[in-house]
This record gives C-alpha cells, structure tokens and sequence, in this order.
C-alpha cells in the first residue's frame, strides 16, 4: 500500500510538472518532442538495417514531402505509427489495442513456415483480472525476479530440447544485475541476444503465455547499443542442458548502462545511474575519465553521448557508494 501511495504521488508531481512546463514553453516543448520523434525514427529503423542520407532524416520524419525509396517509407511509416500512439483517441484514452497477435510481421510469418508445430498465440490485456500473476505490477510498471527469470529460461531450454536445438541467450541490463551481481532483486525485463534467433523468439512467446508473462519478457532490443567488442562470460550465471547463458564483463557492461545513460522514470524505476554505481563501485574506479575510458573501448568516441560525460561526472561528484 505505502509503494502503491508513493507511485501515486510521484505520478501526481510529474503530471503537474508537464503540465506548467506545456503552458511556459510551448515551442520549447515542441523542438524536443521532434527531436526525440527523429532521434526514435531513426534509430529504431537503424537497428533493423534501414538507413535514410543524413540530410533526408528531417524532411522525412518531421516534413510531408514525397519519399524517394523504400527505406524513407519505412521511417515514415515509424514515425506515422508513433505520432498515432501519442495522441488520444476521441474518447480521451490511449491507444493502446486490447488484443494483439504475438508476432513481428513478416519476420514470424517466415519463422512460422521453418517452425510450424511452434504456435504464434495471440495475448490479451485485462486490467481487471483478479488473477495473481508471477510477475508483479505496480501501476503499469511490470518487474521480473531472479526467481521468474530462471524459471523462464529453464522453459525455454524444455523447448529448444523439444525441437532437438541448442541455443544461446546473451544477457543484458537488468537482468545481469539481478542473475549476476544480485546487484537489485529485479528488472523490468530481459534484454538479451540470442541464437537461433527466430526459434527462440517463438518459444520465448509460448514461455511467456504458459507462464503468463508479459510478451516481450525475452527481447532483443538492446541489439543496436551491442559492441564490436563484444566481451562476455558465464561466471555466476544460471546454465541449462541445451542454453547457455552469457553476459557481458562488468566493464562492457558498464560501457553499454553509460551509453545507455537512462534517467529515473519513477521510484521503481530508477533508470541506469543506479547500476552505474555499483559497477564503478565493483571496478574500483576512482574518476569518470577511468570510466570514460572504458567507454571508449567498447565504442568509438564520436558515438558516446555528451549526456553520457555529464552523467559519470556527477556519479562521482555525489560519490559512488
């Protein structure tokens, strides 16, 4: 109850903060808003391979100019379906379908034809079901324990033996902090990498509507911040006949949670400054340019965000512990 009050008020703030900064700076909302719309567009296109010229990036997301290729449409089809998101529908909710299929397009339509005793199940959201499920929700944030997580990767190594495979899941985030580090007691999903990826996204699905997991509790969308560098390990990690199971070292993680750089999104949610500090703290770093440094083994220095500087600086301006 005393969570559930404290996840109210800090809702209540923020919506009155949003509120007073939409009447004070309108048009200054309105620059960041189409930054983060090209920012979105662009680097969610980029992690599936559809790249636009630098120059065509504004006149495509933001302007309603005519397209010149496949790729532009792909971004504007992007930012299309995020602009109808955002806004409310007539009634004043959010548009957000009460019912969808489990699938990624055409990516599952191949899968199902190379996998097809593998179901693809639709899920259904219902708020107001009274049944308890293994994952707990506080408002709309949904948080998976180290407990869960196992049991989930121990399904899907049932699975892959069914279908006589052997496959690997690269760990990420949150889910190295609670497996690994025991750093936090649990995270919101699981970002990983895995192999074969087509069978383990199916399975990944069957897991969760056997388990009444959210959809998405395996995912891959940490791909597009993966280093060339690509350092991991299996030390202190669950293992299981036919899934191995890896993460990265504590610096290349480090590297991507700073190039990452998320801020809090509520008290259960504290973003990536949280486990920057325990990794730092764990590395035995004394100033951010050691972590900077490290940063810069794993990407190139032009990619690292200034937000990613003034972030380990006030790491260790307000100490680490």
């Amino acid at each position: 109850m005393l969570r559930q009050q404290r996840q109210n008020a800090w809702l209540r703030d923020s919506v009155a903060q949003q509120e007073l900064f939409t009447r004070q700076s309108p048009q200054r909302l309105k620059v960041l808003r189409d930054h983060a719309l090209v920012e979105s567009a662009v680097s969610s296109n980029r992690i599936e391979g559809v790249t636009i010229a630098r120059a065509r990036v504004r006149p495509v997301v933001i302007g309603k100019g005519r397209l010149r290729d496949r790729d532009e449409e792909e971004v504007r089809g992007y930012r299309n379906a995020l602009r109808h998101r955002q806004e409310p529908a007539e009634d004043g909710s959010c548009r957000v379908p009460r019912a969808r299929p489990i699938g990624r397009g055409e990516e599952d339509r191949a899968s199902a034809e190379r996998f097809p005793d593998v179901p693809i199940r639709f899920g259904v959201i219902d708020q107001k079901a009274s049944t308890p499920a293994p994952w707990r929700v506080v408002q709309s944030l949904v948080v998976l324990t180290k407990e869960e997580i196992v049991a989930g990767l121990g399904r899907l190594a049932e699975l892959l033996k069914e279908h006589h495979t052997e496959g690997e899941v690269c760990l990420f985030g949150g889910a190295v902090m609670v497996l690994a580090f025991q750093a936090r007691p649990s995270t919101k999903d699981v970002d990983a990498i895995f192999q074969p990826a087509p069978l383990v996204r199916i399975l990944a699905r069957q897991v969760a509507v056997e388990r009444d997991l959210p959809e998405d509790w395996l995912n891959d969308g940490v791909k597009g911040f993966v280093s060339a560098r690509h350092e991991t390990g299996t030390e202190d990690l669950p293992q299981f006949d036919g899934l191995r199971v890896t993460a990265p070292t504590p610096e290349y993680l480090l590297a991507m949670k700073c190039m990452a750089s998320r801020i809090a999104a509520g008290p259960d949610d504290p973003g990536d400054v949280q486990d920057i500090r325990f990794l730092v703290k764990r590395l035995g770093l004394a100033s951010a340019s050691q972590a900077l440094s490290i940063v810069a083994r794993y990407y190139p220095e032009e990619r690292i965000p200034p937000r990613t500087q003034y972030l380990l600086e006030d790491v260790f301006s307000s100490g680490t512990s």
